[in-house]
């Protein structure tokens, strides 16, 4: 056989041998390729599932219509928004407008929550027929304090008073502004702790001594004050470790509202005393109107000890 039949024969066998073997390779190449369809049908599927999982509201979806506070005397005051996730925690946003003859000065009295008196500033300056838009802030911590995630209610209370003078022009009363989530909104007040003072419809309950990163170690007390009046309540012959000291305390809680307040001391009066730590805490209350300063009751002195 001459040279180059016998290399025509052996590349014809080379060439069949390839055809040979990429014909076997098919059938894995589509066998991979229906799974790979399977499995992105499943995907898809259970893609589609998780969609129609029913979400919880977020925060931020509580709102308020827009509202008239107060419209009398030339001073408009407008509740225009509720904004709940700001940088510096929950706000108010509102608009006062001066059509009257005098600069004014505009300040909020109170601020309650839910029920839960708070804590919160509000004062502007607004000239003759000036506008202004402000923000009432609502603490983070005195919110999670009271146990208030979700805010169904604010009251407020607010008094316009001449720039000059401070004589007072005129007052809101107590205003009470729903939010999107007060339909069917379950109150709930936690009064629980050790109670040491109920009568004359006013409850006070003390829950104990505990730590703040910031004010170091205070006592946490529960006020509850049913009647139609507003009242306060501080805090009177308080001795700590059995040393006499001063405490910050004195609370102003309108009529049926509640409030949750920390007793705390200052650290220089703690370090001037060598107190390290609040081991056994004694106090009397004093319960008084804040508008006559008449006293209403004292309670009885009682500890608060550290366990």
């Amino acid at each position: 056989m001459k040279p180059y039949r016998l290399f025509s024969i052996v590349l014809a066998l080379v060439i069949a041998l390839s055809a040979l073997t990429a014909c076997s390779a098919i059938q894995p190449v589509v066998n991979t390729n229906e799974q790979t369809n399977t499995d992105d049908s499943q995907t898809q599927q259970n893609t589609e599932t998780v969609a129609q999982q029913p979400q919880e509201p977020a925060s931020d979806e509580v709102t308020i219509e827009p509202q008239i506070i107060l419209d009398e005397n030339g001073i408009k005051i407008t509740a225009k928004e509720l904004v709940t996730d700001s940088m510096f925690g929950p706000c108010l946003k509102i608009l006062i407008e001066n059509d009257s003859e005098e600069d004014v000065d505009v300040t909020v009295n109170t601020v309650c929550v839910n029920g839960y008196a708070l804590s919160a500033f509000l004062f502007d300056t607004v000239p003759v027929g000036k506008k202004t838009n402000d923000s009432l802030y609502l603490d983070e911590d005195d919110l999670a304090m009271c146990g208030i995630t979700v805010i169904a209610d604010i009251e407020l209370d607010f008094k316009v008073s001449k720039k000059d003078s401070w004589d007072a022009i005129c007052e809101t009363g107590p205003v009470r502004i729903e939010t999107s989530a007060a339909a069917g909104f379950v109150y709930n007040f936690d009064n629980s702790g050790n109670q040491v003072y109920n009568d004359n419809g006013i409850e006070v309950v003390e829950k104990g001594i505990r730590h703040d990163d910031f004010i170091g170690e205070y006592i946490l007390f529960y006020m509850y004050n049913s009647l139609n009046n507003p009242i306060n309540i501080s805090a009177h012959d308080v001795s700590v470790n059995g040393f006499m000291i001063d405490p910050l305390f004195s609370c102003n809680i309108p009529a049926g509202k509640h409030m949750i307040e920390k007793l705390y001391f200052f650290d220089s009066d703690l370090e001037e005393n060598d107190i390290e730590r609040l081991e056994d805490v004694e106090i009397t209350l004093r319960i008084y109107d804040p508008e006559t300063w008449e006293d209403i009751a004292y309670s009885d002195p009682f500890h608060v000890i550290a366990e």
